[in-house]
Parts: C-alpha cells; sequence; structure tokens
C-alpha cells in the first residue's frame, strides 16, 4: 500500500473511530433536536414497521413532523433516513442472532448499536469527505504534508465533529456534493460509470438536502463543457433523475402529488403554530448572511476559524484552477444566497450554521492553497496554530456536547435582541441538569449497567473519555506528518 492511500486510510479511519466514540456521548440526540429524531423515528418505522409514516411514534418524533389525513409523517427530506435502514436493518438480524445464541443484551449495549445504527449515515460521511479533500488537494499538486494537514483540519477544528455523532441530514448532503464535484474535477476522461455516479450523488443530494441539490445546474453545464458529450452528459441527467424519481415517488404517496413537499404543510404534531409562521423565504438576507458567517454560536468562522484561511486561499485556487475554482464558487453562491431568504435561518437550536454544512469542504480545499503558497515564517506558523487550537477546542466541545448547546439556546439569533437572551443565560446554565446536552447524564443514566462505569469515580471516567478521543485526534496528526516525511523520503 502506498503512503498516500495509507494517508486516505488514516483520515478515514480517525473520523470513523471517533464518531463512534461520540456515540457514547450523544446516543440522547432524539432528546437535542427534532429534526434527528424525526429521521430517526422515521427509519426505525421503516425497518420495524414497514411502513412510511411515524404512526408508531407520534409523541416521540420531535416537532418537525406533519399531520395529514390521520397519519403522521416527517417534514423534510427522507434521504438521511433511507441511508440509515441498512445499518438499522442488519442491527436487527445481528439482534435476532445474539439472542438466540447469546443472553439478551444489555439495555446500555442495545442503546449503543442502535444509536450507532441510526448515527453512521454522518458518521461515514464525514469520514468520506475527510478523505476526499486530501485526495483531490494532493490531485491539485499541493504537498502531500499540506493536503494531510488541511483534510485533518475539516473535521478536527471545525463543528462538523459534533454533527458526525447526530442524525442530521447535512453532513450525508454535504458529502455526496463533494463526491460530484471530486469525481468531475479530479478526471481526464469521463467512461459512462463514472458519468452515472457523478449524477447518482447529486440525485442522493436531491433525496437529503434540496439547497444543495440546486447545485446541479452548474455541476451539470461544467460537465457538459468538460467531456463535450451530449451522451455522458446525459447520464449524468439520468443519475440525477434517478434521485428526483424517488423524491417525486415518495411525495406522491405520501403528501398525493410528486411536487407535495413536507414542508407544504403547516398543520404539525405538537407545534402547528411555530411551523406554520413559516415555511417561506422571508427572512433578512443581510442579516441571515452575517449571522451565518460570522455569530458567535451561529457563524462559520468562529466555529471553523481555519476557513479564514479558505478565503485567503481563493486567490491561489482560482489561478491554479480556474474552471474548479468557478464551479465551487457557483456552488458556495447558491447555497449561501438560497438560505439567505429563509424564515429561519439560524436553523433552530443547533451548533453552528448546519445551512452550511455542504460549503465548509470548499473553504478547506481554499484552505490548502494558501497553505501551500505561504512561506511559513513563525508569525504565519503561530497564526495557523492558534485557529488550529480555537478550532480544536470548538470541535471538541461540540462532540462532548452535542450540535444542539445550553449557550446557543441563549445566543441563538445575530440579529435578535441578544442582550435579552444573553441576560437568561444564567438562568438556562442554572437549569441546565434538566437538559440532557452533555456526556455526564448520558454515561450515568444510560451506561450505569457497564460495571467498568462504577468503579471509579465518574469525574475519572470523563476525563480517560476526553483523554483518548484528544490522543487519537492528535495521534491521527502525528502518524499523517510522518507518513508524509517517508513520502519525502522517497
Amino acid at each position: 500500500m502506498t503512503p498516500l492511500n495509507k494517508s486516505s486510510l488514516v483520515l478515514f479511519g480517525s473520523v470513523l473511530l471517533i464518531g463512534v466514540l461520540g456515540v457514547i456521548s450523544f446516543d440522547n440526540f432524539q432528546y437535542l433536536s427534532s429534526i434527528p429524531i424525526s429521521n430517526t423515528s422515521f427509519t426505525r418505522s421503516i425497518v420495524l414497521n414497514r411502513s412510511l409514516n411515524l404512526d408508531a411514534y407520534p409523541q416521540a418524533s420531535g416537532i418537525d413532523i406533519i399531520k395529514l389525513n390521520g397519519h403522521y409523517y416527517p417534514a423534510y427530506p427522507p434521504g438521511y433516513s433511507f441511508m440509515a435502514v441498512p445499518f438499522y436493518g442488519a442491527l436487527q438480524v445481528f439482534n435476532f442472532v445474539w439472542v438466540r445464541l447469546f443472553d439478551p443484551m444489555t439495555a446500555a449495549s442495545s442503546l449503543f448499536l442502535e444509536s450507532l445504527a441510526l448515527e453512521l449515515p454522518s458518521i461515514l460521511a464525514l469520514a468520506l469527505l475527510t478523505m476526499l479533500v486530501f485526495r483531490l488537494l494532493v490531485f491539485y499538486k499541493v504537498s502531500t504534508t499540506v493536503a494531510s494537514l488541511t483534510a485533518w483540519s475539516l473535521p478536527f477544528t471545525t463543528f462538523l465533529l459534533g454533527y458526525s455523532a447526530s442524525a442530521f441530514f447535512h453532513l450525508p448532503a454535504a458529502a455526496l456534493l463533494f463526491l460530484s464535484f471530486y469525481l468531475l474535477v479530479s478526471s481526464l476522461n469521463y467512461p459512462l460509470t463514472r458519468s452515472l455516479f457523478v449524477g447518482l450523488a447529486m440525485g442522493g443530494v436531491v433525496l437529503t438536502e434540496y439547497v444543495p441539490a440546486i447545485c446541479f445546474i452548474p455541476l451539470g453545464i461544467a460537465f457538459l463543457m468538460r467531456s463535450r458529450s451530449v451522451v455522458k452528459s446525459s447520464v449524468v441527467l439520468a443519475g440525477f433523475v434517478v434521485g428526483l424519481v424517488v423524491l417525486g415517488l415518495y411525495n406522491n404517496y405520501l403528501f398525493g402529488g410528486p411536487l407535495n413537499f413536507g414542508e407544504n404543510f403547516a398543520a404539525t404534531s405538537g407545534n402547528k403554530e411555530a411551523i406554520s409562521k413559516g415555511i417561506s423565504f422571508s427572512g433578512n438576507p443581510v442579516t441571515s448572511l452575517v449571522g451565518n458567517y460570522l455569530s458567535i454560536t451561529k457563524g462559520l468562522f468562529p466555529n471553523a476559524p481555519l476557513a479564514v484561511l479558505g478565503v485567503l486561499g481563493m486567490w491561489f485556487f482560482f489561478k491554479k484552477k480556474r474552471g474548479d475554482f468557478l464551479l465551487a464558487l457557483s456552488f458556495l453562491l447558491i447555497v449561501s444566497g438560497v438560505y439567505a431568504f429563509w424564515h429561519d435561518w439560524g436553523g433552530g437550536w443547533s451548533l453552528g450554521p448546519r445551512f452550511y454544512t455542504s460549503l465548509l469542504p470548499f473553504f478547506f480545499l481554499g484552505a490548502g492553497f494558501f497553505l501551500d503558497q505561504i512561506n511559513r515564517n513563525i508569525w504565519e506558523i503561530l497564526i495557523f496554530g492558534a485557529l488550529g487550537l480555537f478550532g480544536l477546542f470548538t470541535a471538541f466541545w461540540s462532540l462532548m456536547m452535542g450540535p444542539r448547546l445550553i449557550v446557543a439556546r441563549a445566543l441563538e439569533h445575530f440579529g435578535t435582541p441578544a442582550i435579552q437572551r444573553f441576560n437568561r443565560l444564567p438562568t438556562i446554565l442554572a437549569e441546565g441538569e434538566k437538559i440532557p446536552t452533555n456526556v455526564a447524564p448520558h454515561l450515568i443514566q444510560n451506561y450505569k449497567e457497564w460495571p467498568i462505569l462504577t468503579s471509579l469515580p465518574f469525574s475519572w471516567w470523563f476525563t480517560i473519555y476526553s483523554l483518548i478521543i484528544l490522543l487519537i485526534i492528535m495521534g491521527s496528526l502525528v502518524y499523517l506528518l510522518k507518513l508524509n516525511h517517508d513520502i519525502k523520503r522517497s
């Protein structure tokens, strides 16, 4: 195995391992956010009840569901739930075999495995994103050391790490969008199989998150211009249409028409007023853009500080790969521009700009170009180190606390009366024991059956757990740097 392939596997494996460990700190995701519980309840319903509704879980599916013709349905795209079906189905087979060969699993072990199965689409998506960013930077002739460091920084210095241990749909959509971009720009010729996968990846996006799916327009045009083949471009279109057809059939079966989306229906379970006030494009674009890029709990740059280098590196990206840069820029403009008018630009109580998840890999491409061009003097190294350390804290914090944070409840929206929200912070923190937002209540309440957790004070285990995560994160970086040193020597 070549050192480059080893680096790809180290990046993929380290993110996968951290994601699995993160399940322990975030296995009660269903209590933390309505969208993840809606997604996971829908997966359970498909597998256990062979049903495309939430009738079996109306009180346990959050507020992001709709009631129509006497049935309950998820309000958002079904892609994430569909992706989790194979993993959750495999878990049921495993449980069936296990019970017949051994004693039934403890409630704690069963909870962990169920949480893992339902969160695997997000974990695998972040692992894939990380590996693809590395491989694309190497393809662009960025030094392997810089490519490794940049790709490593994507999961381990941004808010995405917390989302890997959740059932939000944004990471899978981001991975599929970037995969289609990667398949397009990293090839000089386009066999039919590759062309099909470009389209199928975008078809997966349209099933998972609607706004990034609009990026198929510039991507399709770029593919036609590069391949200069109507046949191959038709194959790309056919792959995308597969996703559209599946979505249309889903909408028609549940809501009575291929263009009837869940968001069109305001009648919800438990939160009719909040939803009916506005699934619409009625937001203030200035507030949205400033908030999603600069605000403390919602801003992309505060929650992924190394993305600042991506802005600085866009010029080098443009100079080296003009066509690829323009395609990436079109993605940035589409996602930022459309979500700028969304009525709930902040995405609820979640940490970071979850609507901008699909944009982060492109910022990190720019960061890779920037780091490859600078002289790397002491000041540049110190600045990079400071941003990286702050980002590492952000990533670790998001993983341990989960994407929905207590502080985010007090400082949700940039542009609203922030001082009033800040004044509420002491009250919210004082009530924190009622809100399962950190690892402590999860381990104590859900894993108390594991004898190892009762052999030492909880504070010791929390420290050990934290150190293991940090050790894996930093150990993967050290090993990557060693691999790249071996590449240079060879």
